[in-house]
């Protein structure tokens, strides 16, 4: 068993760095420094320049860009496992997205010139670390695609869905607030508070607490998706 030390257990729990050795954590954790942010801390503005690879250990935070009216756009929620900042390997830039915690969240950092050392000597990661800028890119493509193409209503029931399969349950946790959620799926959030009070109403859904969607019937939400394309 692994004597898991704090740099020891933010390597270990990160899906990046699955299948690695004592040995091989032990090389890895000089090169990482941990900090802690409150709820609404910034860990990286737009105008700075993006220097790290920021890995979530615990908390949550949300990515975001500002509209030309200084509306927010929110573009993805990580929470612990995953990563944010691997366009620092590439070039130096900034990076035109805030990223700013939402909850109490502790972030492991590695400089850019280290990581890439890392990458070198251990090309599984290199691998690891191309799948998920390719999901991400899918899931950004799908998002644009829903929100120009999309009405809002099937882009809330569609989100429903996914959520009840990626969690595998009807009790649905919303990751954030509902402003940023309705961010996140391009509606304002009055669109997004009236189709709940629909779903609500139809016997969908039901809304015990503040920051728990039920999902009461599936196979009528499914339905109702096809119905409103």
């Amino acid at each position: 068993m692994i004597g898991f030390t704090k740099y020891d257990h933010c390597i270990s729990t990160m899906p990046l760095f699955q299948g690695l050795s004592l040995t091989e954590i032990q090389f890895i954790q000089s090169d990482i420094t941990e900090q802690a942010f409150s709820a609404g801390q910034f860990i990286y503005q737009a105008e700075d320049i993006l220097e790290s690879l920021y890995l979530i250990q615990e908390g949550k935070v949300k990515v975001y860009r500002l509209g030309s009216s200084g509306k927010e756009q929110v573009i993805r929620i990580l929470e612990q496992g995953d990563f944010v900042g691997e366009l620092a390997l590439f070039e130096e830039q900034h990076y035109g997205c805030f990223i700013e915690a939402i909850s109490p969240t502790k972030v492991c950092t590695i400089q850019k010139d280290n990581f890439k050392r890392i990458l070198l000597s251990h090309p599984q990661i290199a691998l690891e670390l191309l799948s998920e800028m390719a999901r991400r890119l899918d899931n950004t493509e799908r998002l644009t695609v829903g929100i120009t193409t999309e009405r809002a209503e099937t882009r809330l029931i569609q989100y429903l869905l996914e959520e009840n399969i990626k969690q595998n349950t009807e009790q649905i946790k919303l990751e954030t607030t509902k402003k940023e959620l309705a961010s996140y799926l391009g509606m304002t959030p009055e669109t997004l508070s009236r189709y709940l009070t629909k779903l609500t109403r139809n016997n969908l859904i039901k809304q015990p607490i503040p920051n728990i969607i039920e999902l009461t019937n599936v196979t009528e939400l499914k339905n109702l998706m096809d119905k409103v394309r």
